[in-house]
C-alpha cells in the first residue's frame, strides 16, 4: 500500500492499537491525524509521528464534523 503524502485519520490514537496504527502509518510516509478524547495522549502521539493531534469525542457528531473540517483545512 502506498501511503506517501496520504492523510490518515486514526481514532483512538492516544494508546493501544490506535497508537500502534498511527506509528505504522507514519513509518510508511502517511501524514497522521491522531484523534482521541485523551488530549495529552493525542499530543504525545502527534509529536512522536510528526503529525497533527486533535482531541475529539467521536460519539459527538458535531465534534466529528469539526474534526473533518479541521483536517480538510490543513
Amino acid at each position: 500500500m502506498k501511503l506517501e503524502n496520504k492523510v490518515t485519520v486514526i481514532t483512538g490514537a492516544a494508546s493501544g492499537i490506535g497508537a500502534a496504527c498511527a506509528r505504522a502509518f507514519a513509518a510508511k510516509g502517511a501524514r497522521v491525524v491522531a484523534t482521541d478524547i485523551n488530549s495529552d495522549g493525542v499530543a504525545a502521539i502527534a509529536r512522536e509521528t510528526g503529525g497533527l493531534g486533535i482531541a475529539c469525542d467521536i460519539a459527538d457528531e458535531t465534534a466529528v464534523r469539526d474534526l473533518v473540517a479541521e483536517v480538510i483545512g490543513t
